[in-house]
C-alpha cells in the first residue's frame, strides 16, 4: 500500500475523523484515492455507493455517489481522476445531466484537490463540523 495512504488511514483511525495528508498527489492510485474518498465521506456522515467493477455500470457513470439528506446538496456524484486524466465523452454526459439535476453536486476529484474536498464535505455538509478536521488544514498553506 502507498505509504501516504497508510499514514492517512492511521491518522484517521486514531482520531475517527477525516484524513489529513498534504501530499496525496505523489503516486497515489485511482483505487487508493477512491477508498480514501469513501472513508472520508462515511466519516462525514454520507452513505456512499460505488461499483467495484465499473464494467457493471453504464458507460461513464461517476465513480462514487454519496448521499447526505442534511446537506445543501443531498446527492454528490464524484468522478476521480489521477494525473492528467480527462473526462471521456460518456463521463461528460453524466456530468452534464447530473449537474442539471436539482440537489446534485458533481465533483471532479483529483489528488491535488484533496484538502479542498475535505473542507467542502465538512464545512458544507456535515453538522458535526470542524472537529472532524482535527484542528484545521495541516498543509500549512501548501496546496
Amino acid at each position: 500500500m502507498h505509504e501516504l495512504v497508510a499514514i492517512a488511514r492511521q491518522e484517521a483511525a486514531e482520531s475517527r475523523g477525516v484524513y489529513i495528508s498534504p501530499s496525496l498527489n505523489e503516486g497515489i492510485t485511482h483505487a487508493e484515492l477512491q477508498q480514501l474518498a469513501v472513508e472520508a465521506l462515511v466519516a462525514c456522515g454520507y452513505r456512499v455507493f460505488y461499483q467495484p467493477d465499473s464494467r457493471m455500470s453504464p458507460s461513464g457513470f461517476p465513480d462514487l455517489l454519496a448521499v447526505n439528506p442534511q446537506g445543501p446538496d443531498p446527492l454528490l456524484a464524484i468522478e476521480i481522476k489521477i494525473g492528467g486524466g480527462q473526462l471521456r465523452p460518456g463521463q461528460e454526459l453524466w456530468r452534464d445531466d447530473l449537474s442539471e439535476s436539482n440537489g446534485c453536486a458533481v465533483i471532479l476529484l483529483r489528488p491535488e484537490h484533496w484538502q479542498s474536498f475535505l473542507s467542502w464535505i465538512d464545512d458544507g455538509h456535515v453538522a458535526r463540523g470542524r472537529e472532524l478536521l482535527k484542528g484545521g488544514d495541516q498543509t500549512n498553506g501548501a496546496n
